[in-house]
């Protein structure tokens, strides 16, 4: 599972983590092909979460901490609020439980 928060965050899951990605960066001999999905883009393993709710705090963390516009930081923290509802409905929907 992918869950994509703007252009440049999202968080990925394996079977036991919640992985926090940023994108950017040049590839590297050392980079596993699943960061990658075209030349132009890549995605860096920042952080790993035991439950959901440490990663979607974190992303709040790094968008306070990348911008100085308060509108910005609103707006950036009101779509990651949503984007966390709407996972959480849908994982609901599906009988499946999300810890937070």
């Amino acid at each position: 599972m992918i869950l994509e928060f703007g252009k440049d965050y999202r968080i990925r899951t394996d079977e036991r983590n919640f992985i926090l990605q940023k994108r950017g960066g040049k590839p590297s001999k050392a980079t596993p092909d699943y960061n990658i999905i075209n030349r132009n883009e890549r995605w860096i393993d920042c952080l790993y979460f035991g439950k959901l709710k440490y990663a979607i705090d974190q992303i709040s963390t790094e968008i306070l901490k990348e911008n100085t516009n308060i509108k910005i930081i609103l707006n950036k923290l009101d779509e990651v609020k949503n984007i966390t509802c709407k996972f959480i409905k849908e994982m609901e929907s599906r009988g499946e439980k999300v810890e937070m």
